[in-house]
């Protein structure tokens, strides 16, 4: 019986595949040569790219850290988003198909006049959106 390795793209007897329990088949995807290669690849890594990882998970974990801070300095805006997203989730709240100013349709974004009414949204897109909240910065 053979099986096709997708990454050399040959036909091979299916001893020359590991096992794998996930696949329909109950082999792995690739045969036992290939997978070693991209194994010894992976391990032989040139020092960039390790750096890259490096300098990925430090920013990452930063990223992390700005919105851990923000949630805490911003309470009131985290729960309101808190209770819209589970009052969406419940059918409690419905979301509209268009942007209640310039009435298009698409990716739309909730907008809260008081966030001490969590549940009293306007659905806005991100351009409208983002225009009264420029307005109320200014």
């Amino acid at each position: 019986m053979k099986k096709l390795c997708l990454k050399c793209g040959k036909r091979k007897h299916v001893t020359e595949f590991h096992k794998d329990k996930l696949q329909k088949d109950g082999l792995f995807y690739y045969c036992k040569k290939c997978k070693r290669k991209l194994d010894n690849a992976r391990n032989a890594l040139p020092e960039f790219k390790k750096k890259k990882k490096a300098w990925h998970e430090t920013h990452r974990e930063q990223s992390s850290n700005a919105v851990g801070k923000w949630s805490r300095n911003n309470r009131l805006k985290k729960n309101a988003h808190n209770k819209v997203y589970a009052a969406l989730k419940s059918g409690e709240l419905i979301k509209l198909d268009y942007c209640e100013i310039c009435f298009c349709e698409g990716e739309l974004q909730a907008h809260h006049e008081d966030y001490n009414k969590p549940l009293k949204v306007v659905w806005l897109c991100s351009e409208c959106h983002g225009k009264i909240h420029r307005k109320e910065a200014s």
